[in-house]
C-alpha cells in the first residue's frame, strides 16, 4: 500500500473513531436529557395530585362542616338561617378558592348562601342537575361535578355537594361548594413547566375540566379525544404511568407527559414537557458535535493533503536527483573521464 493510501486509510479511521465516540455520548446524553424530563413531569404530577386532593378535602370538609351545622340546627328543633349563613360566611373567608357555599333546603329554596364573586340571585336549586341527582341516589358520597358555570357565583367552577337528611334519615335538602375553576388555571401558570409544556385536569371519565395553557370546556363543548399514546399508556396502568405523545389534538406539540389519577377524587393530572425544551441543551450538544466533527475532517483532510504534496515532492526531488547523477555517470564513460580524489599523506 503506497504511502498516500495509508495516510489516507489512517485520516479516515481517526475520523469515524472520532465520529463513534462523539455519536455515542450523544446517544448517552439524549437518554440522560429524557430520563431528566421524565422524572421532572413525575415529580410534578405527583405533587399536584396531592396539592388538588388536599384542595378538595378541604372543600369536602367546608360541606361536612354544614352538615353538622344542619344537624345541630335539627338538636334544637328550629330552623336558623341567620346561623347558617353567618356559618357559610366564616368558611368561605377561609376558603378564597371556594366561589360560593350554600345550603338548599328538600324543596329546592336557598336556605343560605354566600358567594365571592358577584352574581345572580338565585332563589331554588330544583332544576339544577345537582339537586336532581341528590334528589335521585340514596347515599351521601361527595358528588363532584362536571365543569359548569356555577349555579350561585356565575363563574366556572367545579361543584361539590353532599346530601343531608333529617332525623327520619330522608332526604332534606343538599349543601353545595363551587370550586373556581381559575383557581387551578393561576397554579398552574406559576409552575415552571417550559414555554411550550401544559397541564391538564381531567374527569374520571377523561373529560377535560382544565388545562394551561389557556384551553376549558363548559357543558355542551367537545372535549378533545385523547391521544393514541396517552390511551395505550391507560390500558397499560389506569393509576399512573409516563408516555411521550405525538402531536397533540389539541395544540400540535409533541410531549412527555406523566400521568397520575387521585387515589379518592374521580380526577387525573397530566404533566407535559415538550420535546422541544427537554432536548433544547442535547441539539446544542449535537450541534456542537457536528461542528466539532467538521472541523475536524477539514483538518485532518488538509493536513493530509499538504503531507501528500510534500512527500510527492520529496519523491520527485529525489528521482531527478538519480537521474541526473545516472546522466553525469554515462556521460563520463562515454567520455573516458571521471574524477578524481587526492589524500595527500600527511
Amino acid at each position: 500500500m503506497t504511502y498516500s493510501k495509508k495516510l489516507i486509510a489512517l485520516v479516515v479511521a481517526l475520523n469515524l473513531a472520532v465520529m463513534g465516540a462523539a455519536g455515542w455520548m450523544l446517544v448517552q446524553s439524549r437518554s440522560n436529557h429524557f430520563e431528566t424530563a421524565k422524572a421532572a413531569v413525575e415529580n410534578l404530577s405527583e405533587l399536584l395530585v396531592h396539592d388538588i386532593g388536599a384542595s378538595f378535602a378541604s372543600t369536602d370538609e367546608v360541606l361536612q362542616e354544614l352538615i353538622v351545622e344542619h344537624s345541630l340546627e335539627l338538636d334544637r328543633g328550629k330552623p336558623d338561617n341567620l346561623s347558617v349563613f353567618r356559618h357559610i360566611g366564616r368558611q368561605l373567608a377561609r376558603h378564597p378558592e371556594l366561589l360560593a357555599i350554600s345550603m338548599i333546603g328538600p324543596d329546592g329554596a336557598v336556605r343560605g348562601s354566600v358567594q365571592g364573586a358577584a352574581n345572580q340571585d338565585i332563589r331554588t336549586f330544583s332544576d339544577s342537575v345537582v339537586f336532581k341527582e341528590h334528589l335521585r341516589i340514596d347515599h351521601d358520597d361527595l358528588l363532584v361535578s362536571e365543569p359548569q358555570v356555577g349555579q350561585i357565583s356565575g363563574r366556572e367552577v367545579i361543584s361539590f355537594s353532599r346530601r343531608l337528611v333529617n332525623n327520619q334519615g330522608h332526604f332534606d335538602g343538599i349543601v353545595v361548594a363551587e370550586f373556581g375553576l381559575q383557581t387551578l388555571v393561576s397554579r398552574f401558570a406559576k409552575l415552571q413547566i417550559g414555554q411550550r409544556g401544559s397541564i391538564a385536569l381531567r374527569d374520571s371519565q377523561l373529560r377535560l375540566i382544565v388545562r394551561h395553557p389557556g384551553f376549558s370546556l363548559l357543558p355542551g363543548e367537545k372535549s378533545p379525544a385523547l391521544s393514541e399514546d396517552f390511551r395505550a399508556a391507560l390500558m397499560l396502568n389506569a393509576m399512573a404511568g409516563t408516555y411521550t405523545s405525538g402531536t397533540t389534538n389539541i395544540d400540535g406539540v409533541r410531549r412527555i407527559h406523566s400521568y397520575q389519577k387521585h387515589p379518592k377524587y374521580p380526577v387525573y393530572i397530566n404533566v407535559g414537557i415538550s420535546t422541544e425544551d427537554a432536548y433544547a441543551d442535547w441539539v446544542n450538544e449535537l450541534w456542537f458535535a457536528l461542528s466539532g466533527g467538521l472541523v475536524l475532517a477539514l483538518s485532518t483532510g488538509f493536513g493530509a493533503r499538504t503531507l501528500i504534496r510534500e512527500k510527492r515532492h520529496e519523491l520527485a526531488a529525489s528521482t531527478a536527483l538519480a537521474s541526473s547523477k545516472a546522466r553525469l555517470i554515462r556521460a563520463e564513460l562515454v567520455s573516458k573521464s571521471g574524477n578524481w580524489e587526492l589524500h595527500v599523506a600527511t
